[in-house]
C-alpha cells in the first residue's frame, strides 16, 4: 500500500478533493 496523508477538516464534511500528482512526488508535497 502506498502512503497516504488524511486530513479531517470536519465531523461531517459535504466535498472531498482527491489530488493526483506526478511521479517523484511524495504524500506531503501539497499539506498547508
Amino acid at each position: 500500500m502506498l502512503e497516504s496523508l488524511e486530513l479531517e477538516t470536519s465531523p461531517d464534511p459535504e466535498w472531498a478533493v482527491i489530488w493526483l500528482h506526478g511521479l517523484g512526488a511524495d504524500g506531503h508535497d501539497f499539506e498547508p
